[in-house]
């Protein structure tokens, strides 16, 4: 099986110092992410799967120390919607973030993808999963722009939490609202026959969910995916868990 997770830089002239920076901060973004994904076990890290030409055309493949190839590529695509999220937020696209940390490792791997652009070396600088362009980074003052907003919003949170149910959850507003829309990304996690999630920007901490049928909506322990529901609250209001009724896995053919 062959990714499709691909950098694309326009460029007429780029230095190696700025694609080997690239790829070094979107290295220690992906293993970052795949911790806090449930892929503690795995060693997984990027991989240069080839160079083609034409636009500098990186394909990007992902490996593990302990030879759970196939299981680290699947952490390839939710990556590349990771990182289109945090793109989106530092932009101002999404609404109510204004508070929302941004991981020091995720702040490096997109400012060292807009610095080329910021400095007149690339026209553009894309992230391309399955032939979809997932991220975008177009022109000097978008990139300019990106580079102040995620400086301006970096705070020294740790990059890995331990996860662990909790009595009392934070789930934001909009985290809700997009539970309703089907579009809250999460890792599902079958502990002790209960099924919870790790939300993503949930900090780590394992959100109890109730599903009616686990088998008919495909669940898996430790997969991905974008969930449907509603909100479940305790007797004094409080959020004390999700309901789900439908869930996409992140990466599946459509």
């Amino acid at each position: 099986m062959e990714p499709h997770l691909k950098l694309v830089i326009e460029s007429e002239a780029i230095s190696s110092t700025d694609i080997a920076q690239m790829l070094l901060n979107l290295n220690k973004s992906f293993k970052a992410f795949v911790r806090n994904a449930g892929g503690r076990s795995l060693k997984a890290e990027l991989t240069v799967g080839a160079v083609r030409p034409g636009s500098i055309e990186i394909l990007l493949d992902a490996i593990d120390g302990l030879g759970k190839l196939y299981e680290a590529r699947e952490y390839l695509a939710p990556f590349a919607s990771h990182l289109a999220q945090i793109f989106q937020l530092a932009l101002g696209l999404q609404a109510n973030k204004q508070d929302t940390k941004i991981a020091p490792v995720d702040r490096n791997a997109l400012t060292s993808l807009a610095a080329p652009v910021a400095k007149g070396n690339a026209q553009q600088v894309n992230i391309v999963n399955h032939g979809s362009i997932v991220l975008n980074i177009n022109g000097c003052e978008e990139a300019k722009a990106l580079i102040d907003s995620l400086a301006a919003r970096y705070v020294a949170v740790p990059e890995v939490r331990q996860a662990q149910p909790a009595p009392r959850l934070e789930i934001s507003e909009r985290q809700i609202a997009q539970l309703e829309q089907g579009t809250l990304m999460g890792t599902a996690f079958l502990v002790d026959s209960s099924w919870y999630a790790r939300l993503a920007e949930g900090q780590g901490v394992l959100v109890p969910i109730t599903v009616s049928d686990a088998k008919t909506l495909g669940l898996a322990h430790r997969e991905s995916y974008t969930f449907q529901g509603r909100s479940i609250h305790g007797s004094r209001g409080e959020t004390i868990g999700i309901a789900i009724h439908d869930a996409q896995r992140i990466g599946s053919p459509s």
